[in-house]
């Protein structure tokens, strides 16, 4: 939930819920846990083929529902590792105060090792991803290889045009749209790129001012527009 409060979050920590998938999932011998809809066919047809759910189907779906647990868990601890780190970053929290005493007893005891930053921020010890499965790719950096694409890529983005994205497609987008966040605040703009690279980039009250125009011949890469305020909003096209 955007701009939920650490009480608010604390308060909607499950706790019965994941206890009971993780002893479902842990006597998946015996008991079947099923974690999501589209996983309901998959359990009809072992019903209806033998009478019951076969023990492969029940390994597979413990095996998922850990997963789904530990995406969960981690999505917890992201949070509250972010939230330490705003407290300790204000002058008269507690919670800074305690930090300082545990790094000085720490200090004490064990070598210095200073804590990696990146403009001034504390980067995450450990890093800790979770991501979903979003699609197989046309293929990897080069034809021979094989690609695969997990986060939340299709929330932001969809194909309107030409063939199925490869792995270099996907960083053209990235590349683009990173480049679009500079002008978030200006009219509309649409970006050409050619293996990262901006071949032109243009503005203008209407984006098909620019999408009338002849592309220029090395421009073979996605398309990529723009219309702020929303990043949500960006289209891309990838051109035969």
């Amino acid at each position: 939930k955007p701009n939920a409060t650490l009480a608010e979050i604390l308060e909607n920590i499950d706790i019965g819920g994941p206890a009971m998938i993780r002893s479902a999932a842990k006597n998946y011998r015996n008991v079947t846990v099923i974690m999501e809809p589209a996983d309901y066919d998959l359990v009809s047809q072992d019903m209806q083929k033998y009478g019951e759910t076969s023990f492969r189907l029940r390994h597979l779906l413990a095996a998922k529902a850990f997963s789904k647990l530990a995406a969960y868990d981690r999505a917890v601890s992201s949070f509250l590792n972010r939230a330490y780190e705003l407290q300790i970053q204000k002058p008269q929290s507690p919670i800074r105060e305690l930090r300082d005493s545990q790094k000085n007893n720490q200090q004490r005891n064990a070598p210095s090792k200073e804590k990696s930053t990146i403009d001034g921020q504390p980067l995450p010890d450990p890093l800790q991803i979770s991501a979903p499965l979003v699609q197989t790719l046309r293929y990897g950096e080069n034809p021979h290889q094989k690609a695969i694409l997990y986060g939340c890529f299709h929330k932001r983005f969809s194909l309107i045009h030409g063939n199925k994205l490869s792995y270099n497609n996907i960083l053209d987008i990235n590349a683009a749209a990173t480049l679009m966040r500079e002008f978030a605040a200006a009219p509309p703009t649409l970006a050409i790129l050619k293996h990262t690279n901006p071949c032109g980039v243009g503005q203008g009250e209407s984006l098909n001012k620019h999408g009338t125009k002849p592309s220029p011949p090395t421009a073979n890469r996605p398309l990529a527009e723009l219309s702020p305020p929303t990043p949500s909003s960006t289209r891309l096209a990838q051109q035969s």
